[in-house]
């Protein structure tokens, strides 16, 4: 393994100083990079055929994605996808250092000059690390899957299935790498009769806690889902607050009874989700005047284990409800209070404001307005900004646009979904191609732990968001269509493939090497565990997917 640390180092580091920004023309210069790279290899030489630049449908930045193929020594249905991202976060977080952000060389030296936490500067004298942005997150993974590209096509590897390399853009944005890629990756597989056993990504792993000596390797990954809530109050005159149902006030209880709130975790076999946390909550109002909000827009981040698009819309929707309730209570009660400082009693009752979801909002709206609201949902498309609005916004716009041309103008909550979506993935090992995955994974991690002496633990659940959810769809029945009914982006302003995605349909897996302080300018690599036992266990995983011996 000292031999292919020592190249996966010196790639690793290669790939950092191509600064590949996520948005931006370096997305394309590394995937150009990584394409001439492979395509010097005897393999690809002789079958070039099997090294394809596919190009992103209608990418402003121009860029595509590699997917490559090294087929079987013997005729296989069996392939093994592996799949690494090549984009990273900005740099200006590195401030004065910036410039050499994607200089591995320099770095540590620069950043031994500025104030840094006493962790940092240990692991800086140690010279144990490597730091540089994107050498964690993930190219240190891209250079490993691109040497075992190397050597599983030696004429000496007999492979028993097909292994499929997949290295994406666009990862750290919204995916359009990957969502590309999985429309490729299903038309070959039904061009040439191939099943996906397994996925296996290479994307970084860290502490779960401070001090956290052990090292993980992950049999499925989180989801995510982004339930939103428009709420819709009675606006009023400051001088007669208590005339009216502030949607801030409300949209407040709203935040309040969801945003991280541990009730809402899913749990599955010991290992939660983070809680829902808010990413944004906003009133409606454009300009200051002394009237209160009519209404106001909030969405949360909610991560999934277990939990598919319906049950996630069935929990908001009774968390909302219970949140309406709670707020016109304390309402009331701050009405008494207020009238009481004045010797008089409250005089104002309050209904709870219903709360529908959006496919009821259609529902209703298509009850009380007819052949209109097509007329309606088009005249809000068809606006000259709506194409170039953030998918989240344009998805306000058509809650708001419908709800504002209904006869019942009463306070509510319409809660939607907006994009993204990630599904979770669970290996559970009650299928067959997820015991053969569990088994490989179980039996390198096994020689990893006897060979090298660490502390290695299997997890159920990958804790961050990645491509690899879209390697398979929750197959509970209602649960996408919950999804598609709700979301008011879909499709035009958002859409995945599904039909790919089911096509594809596999167990997955992340293994990937250790460091700290991803997205920050401190990000490192360690080259202990992250050079010898990461690449041993990718290795002897796919040599027990594959069939055959790729490392000695």
């Amino acid at each position: 393994m000292e031999g292919f640390g020592a190249r996966m180092e010196e790639l690793a580091t290669e790939l950092v100083r191509i600064k590949s920004v996520v948005g931006t023309a370096g997305e394309a210069e590394i995937t150009a990079w990584i394409h001439d790279w492979l395509a010097r290899m005897p393999y690809f030489v002789e079958h070039p055929e099997e090294l394809i630049l596919h190009r992103l449908p209608g990418d402003k930045q121009g860029r595509s994605c590699i997917i490559a193929t090294i087929r079987a020594r013997k005729p296989s249905k069996d392939a093994v996808l592996l799949l690494g991202h090549t984009d990273t976060v900005g740099t200006s977080d590195y401030a004065a250092a910036e410039r050499w952000s994607t200089d591995p060389k320099c770095l540590p030296g620069v950043l031994s000059s500025m104030k840094l936490g006493t962790g940092t500067i240990e692991d800086i004298k140690s010279g144990g690390y490597i730091f540089g942005r994107g050498i964690f997150d993930m190219k240190a993974g891209v250079a490993a899957l691109m040497l075992i590209a190397q050597m599983a096509s030696r004429d000496v590897c007999d492979l028993g299935a097909n292994l499929v390399f997949a290295f994406v853009p666009d990862e750290e944005g919204g995916s359009a790498g990957m969502l590309a890629a999985v429309q490729r990756l299903s038309a070959i597989a039904k061009d040439k009769g191939w099943v996906f056993i397994a996925g296996l990504d290479t994307d970084y792993m860290t502490e779960s806690f401070p001090g956290d000596t052990s090292r993980y390797v992950y049999l499925g990954t989180v989801g995510k889902l982004l339930p939103s809530v428009y709420v819709h109050g009675e606006a009023t005159h400051v001088g007669e607050a208590f005339c009216g149902m502030d949607a801030n006030f409300l949209a407040a209880a709203v935040m309040s009874s969801i945003d991280l709130d541990p009730d809402l975790c899913d749990i599955v076999d010991g290992e939660s989700t983070q809680p829902p946390i808010s990413l944004r909550m906003k009133d409606l109002k454009d300009e200051y005047s002394v009237q209160t909000a009519e209404g106001a827009f909030l969405y949360f981040n909610f991560s999934t284990h277990s939990s598919t698009p319906d049950q996630v819309m069935a929990r908001m929707q009774d968390k909302v409800e219970e949140a309406m309730e709670e707020a016109v209570k304390e309402l009331a009660a701050r009405e008494r209070r207020h009238a009481s400082l004045s010797g008089r009693d409250a005089a104002k009752s309050y209904a709870v404001p219903r709360v529908i979801t959006y496919s009821e909002l259609l529902d209703e709206a298509e009850a009380a307005l007819g052949d209109r609201l097509a007329l309606i949902v088009e005249e809000i498309k068809s606006a000259p900004d709506f194409s170039a609005l953030d998918p989240r916004d344009s998805s306000l716009r058509l809650v708001h646009g419908i709800h504002r041309h209904l006869p019942d103008q009463s306070p509510k909550a319409v809660v939607f979904f907006s994009p993204p979506y990630y599904p979770h993935i669970s290996v559970d090992g009650n299928d067959e191609k997820g015991t053969k995955l569990a088994q490989a994974v179980a039996c390198a991690v096994n020689e990893a732990k006897e060979k090298l002496g660490y502390e290695i633990v299997i997890k159920r659940f990958y804790p961050y968001i990645s491509d690899l959810s879209y390697c398979k769809l929750p197959t509970d029945s209602g649960a996408i269509e919950a999804l598609v009914s709700n979301m008011p982006a879909w499709p035009e302003a958002y859409e995945l493939p599904l039909d790919a995605i089911s096509c594809l349909s596999m167990p997955v897996a992340n293994i990937g090497p250790f460091g700290k302080d991803a997205h920050k300018p401190t990000e490192r690599l360690s080259r202990a565990y992250s050079l010898d036992a990461m690449p041993l266990i990718l290795a002897r995983t796919v040599e027990s997917l594959a069939g055959c011996r790729i490392l000695d």
